[in-house]
């Protein structure tokens, strides 16, 4: 049984439960004082809106504390939070990355049941090993560059 390009994405996509898409969510851009007190200024319809208003608030200096997130969630992305969000990030991306991986290794361990044939098992394994984990190296180190 051989597996198509898009059965393969769906399979991935069901493993790894990439649900969330805040591309075409509602945006807050807030401010806060220095006693931490926020104040919603605008709820933008995209993303690209938001980012425009909040460059303008940052660059303006009238505030200690200028921020946006998704409409009714909770993380923002405010100026002292950026390295805690960026840190973050960055784990949810080892954890899809690790997710990626079982679902890889998954994969061809059903693939190689279906077929009766181990190679193509290798050949995925070799290839998966041989691509990513260079990519991750480099990300890692780009990683220490940053902080």
């Amino acid at each position: 049984m051989k597996l198509t390009k898009s059965q393969l994405k769906e399979m991935i996509r069901e493993e790894l439960k990439l649900t969330e898409d805040f591309k075409n969510s509602e945006w807050e851009v807030y401010v806060a004082d220095e006693k931490g007190r926020e104040k919603v200024v605008k709820v933008a319809k995209s993303k690209r809106a938001g980012v425009i208003l909040y460059n303008k608030l940052i660059n303006s200096d009238k505030y200690h504390e200028v921020g946006m997130r998704v409409k009714g969630y909770n993380e923002g992305l405010g100026e002292g939070k950026l390295n805690e969000n960026y840190n973050k990030v960055w784990n949810n991306w080892v954890s899809a990355l690790d997710n990626f991986e079982k679902a890889t290794v998954n994969l061809a361990k059903y693939n190689s049941k279906v077929t009766a044939d181990k190679v193509d098992e290798r050949i995925i394994l070799q290839n998966f090993k041989k691509y990513i984990n260079p990519f991750y190296n480099l990300m890692k180190s780009w990683k220490k560059g940053k902080n």
